[in-house]
C-alpha cells in the first residue's frame, strides 16, 4: 500500500496560513499595532502636576477640556486622571460613564505641559458624552459605586431625564458687566460640535446681538450680529458698547440652519458699564468682595486688555494670573515666588478651586509677566474678602449656591440650589433620602411632615431641578429652601431647610 508524503503539506499548510494572515491584516489594519489605551485615544497617563476642579451646574467632560486645554476631545485625560486620583484618595469619585457627572464631583486636570494633546481622528464611539452636562444629583460614595455600578447608574439615570435644551451659562440675565465680557453657553441633550455635517440633535452655538431670532428652518446668516461658533466652542468673549444690549442665544445643525421650537433659544438683558478709563485691568470674576463662600470654592479670574498666556516668554502686554491668599501683593519688579500663600496659573488658565479653612480670607490677585515678575501699577491688582462657612456635621442638607446671604440681585435672577447626600429627583414616589427642592417666597416654613401648597409663594420643583430663574419686586426678600419627599411633605430638620435674604434694585 503506498503512504502519501503528508510531511510534504507541513510547509504548503504554512505557506497557505501565512497569506490568510497577511491577507486578513490589510484589510483589518486596527489589528497590525494594536495601541495600547492611552495612545488610543490619544493621551497620556495622568500625571501628579495638575489641579482639582469641581463640577459645575451646567459642565460637561467635553467643555471642561475645552476650557483647560483648548481641546474638547481630549476630555479622555480628565476621566484617566480622576479614576487614577480615585484609586487612591476617596474625595473622588471614578468615572465610569463619560456622559454621568455630578454638580460636586471633583475631577483631577493634569497641567497641559504633562499630557500630550493629540484630537482622535475619527470620533470616539461615546460621542454622546461631549454633549451630557452635569448631573446634580446624590451620587453613591467611590465604593458604593465600584461594589454596585447598576444601582449607582440607575439612580443617575432617573435623575437625569432632562429636556433638550440651550441656555446662557453666564453672565446671568439682568448683569452689568464690563465692555469686555466673557459669555458661557452649555446645551443638555444636544451634541455641541463642529459645522459642516447634518446629524440629528446636534449642532453648534450662534449668539444674536440686538436682534430677533432667526425662523425655524432657515440660515442663519454671519455679520456683526449673528456670531457663529461653528467649532463647537462653548465660551467667547464679547465687545460691547456701554448701555443695555440683549443677547439670544440660537442652535443651528451642521449647515447653519435654525432649529425649530424654544428648547432651541435663550434671551438674556445685560447693562455694560462704562469703563472709567481705558487700559489693561484685571479682577476677580467670582466670588464677589464680601461673600460667604464653602471651604471649597471656585475662583475665576478675567483681564482687559491683556493677554493671558502661559508662562516663559516675555511679551509686551501680556502675561498669566497670581492669587496671593491673606499676605499682601508683591513689589513691582519682583517675581512672584511660588508657596501656599502665592499660588501661579502659569498655565494661563482662567479658573481655579481653592480649599481655605473657615472664617475670613482676603484674596489678592496679581498679574506678572511670563518671568512671574509682577508688573506695575494697580491696574494690575485685585482685593476681595471672603468669609468661609463652617462645614456642617456630616449628613445630609440643603442649601442656595447663589446667590449668597445679602447679595444685591436684579429683578430677574437665577437661582441655583444643591443638597448634600440627598438623592433629588421628581416627584411621584417616595423614597428614603430623597426628595426635590421648594423656595418659600417672604412666608415661613411649612411645618414638618405637612405638604407643601402650591401657589405664588410656595415655589415647587418637582421635576428635580437645581435652577430656577425668579421675578422678584425691588425690595429686601427673604428666600427659604425647603427639601421635602415625592409626596411633597416637608421633611423633619434645620439640615432640609436653608434662608437667605437678598435686596433686588
Amino acid at each position: 500500500m503506498h503512504r502519501k508524503p503528508y510531511y510534504k503539506l507541513v510547509p504548503l499548510t504554512l505557506v497557505y496560513a501565512s497569506l490568510c494572515v497577511i491577507f486578513f491584516v490589510s484589510y483589518h489594519p486596527g489589528w497590525a499595532a494594536p495601541l495600547d489605551q492611552d495612545t488610543a485615544q490619544g493621551t497620556t497617563p495622568a500625571a501628579d502636576a495638575g489641579q482639582e476642579y469641581i463640577v459645575q451646574a451646567g459642565d460637561s467632560l467635553y467643555a471642561i477640556s475645552g476650557q483647560f486645554y483648548g481641546e474638547p476631545d481630549a476630555y479622555q485625560i480628565i476621566i484617566d486622571a480622576t479614576n487614577a486620583k480615585a484609586a487612591t484618595d476617596a474625595r473622588f469619585e471614578p468615572i465610569a460613564d463619560p456622559r454621568r457627572i455630578r454638580v460636586g464631583q471633583r475631577l483631577w486636570i493634569p497641567d497641559r505641559a504633562d499630557v500630550a494633546i493629540v484630537s482622535p481622528t475619527v470620533a470616539p464611539a461615546t460621542a454622546t458624552p461631549l454633549a451630557a452636562t452635569a448631573t446634580p444629583t446624590a451620587t453613591p460614595t467611590a465604593a458604593a459605586t465600584r461594589n454596585s455600578p447598576i444601582s449607582a447608574v440607575t439612580t443617575t439615570v432617573a435623575v437625569t431625564q432632562t429636556a433638550t435644551s440651550v441656555r446662557f451659562a453666564q453672565p446671568q440675565t439682568g448683569a452689568t458687566v464690563p465692555t469686555s465680557v466673557t459669555v458661557a453657553m452649555v446645551a443638555t441633550g444636544l451634541l455641541v460640535e463642529p459645522a459642516g455635517q447634518i446629524k440629528d440633535g446636534a449642532g453648534h452655538f450662534h449668539i444674536l446681538i440686538d436682534t430677533d431670532f432667526v425662523p425655524a428652518g432657515e440660515v442663519i446668516i454671519t455679520d456683526k450680529q449673528h456670531l457663529h461658533f461653528g467649532k463647537g466652542q462653548y465660551t467667547t468673549t464679547l465687545a460691547l458698547e456701554p448701555g443695555e444690549h440683549v443677547l439670544r442665544l440660537q442652535f443651528a445643525n451642521g449647515a447653519h440652519i435654525a432649529l425649530d421650537g424654544p428648547a432651541y433659544q435663550d434671551t438674556i438683558t445685560v447693562t455694560v458699564a462704562e469703563e472709567s478709563a481705558s487700559g489693561p485691568s484685571v479682577r476677580f470674576v467670582a466670588p464677589v468682595d464680601g461673600a460667604t463662600v464653602p471651604p471649597t470654592l471656585t475662583v475665576t479670574m478675567t483681564a482687559t486688555e491683556l493677554t493671558v498666556e502661559p508662562a516663559g516668554e516675555i511679551n509686551l502686554g501680556a502675561g498669566h494670573f497670581h492669587i496671593l491668599i491673606d499676605t499682601d501683593f508683591v513689589p513691582a519688579g519682583e517675581v512672584i515666588i511660588t508657596d501656599k500663600q502665592h499660588l501661579h496659573f502659569g498655565k494661563g488658565q482662567y479658573t481655579t478651586t481653592l480649599a481655605l479653612e473657615p472664617g475670613e480670607h482676603v484674596l489678592r490677585l496679581q498679574f506678572a509677566n511670563g518671568a512671574h515678575i509682577a508688573l506695575d501699577g494697580p491696574a494690575y491688582q485685585d482685593t476681595i474678602t471672603v468669609t468661609v462657612a463652617e462645614e456642617s456635621a456630616s449628613g445630609p442638607s440643603v442649601r442656595f449656591v447663589a446667590p449668597v446671604d445679602g447679595a444685591t440681585v436684579p429683578p430677574t435672577v437665577t437661582v441655583t440650589m444643591t443638597a448634600t447626600e440627598l438623592t433629588v429627583e421628581p416627584a411621584g414616589e417616595i423614597n428614603l433620602g430623597a426628595g426635590h427642592f421648594h423656595i418659600l417666597l417672604d412666608t415661613d416654613f411649612v411645618p414638618a411632615g405637612e405638604v407643601i401648597i402650591t401657589d405664588a409663594k410656595h415655589l415647587h420643583f418637582g421635576k428635580g431641578q437645581y435652577t430656577t430663574t425668579l421675578a422678584l419686586k425691588p425690595g429686601e426678600h427673604v428666600l427659604r429652601l425647603q427639601f421635602a419627599n415625592g409626596a411633597h411633605i416637608a421633611l423633619d430638620g434645620p439640615a432640609y431647610q436653608d434662608t437667605i435674604t437678598v435686596t433686588v434694585k
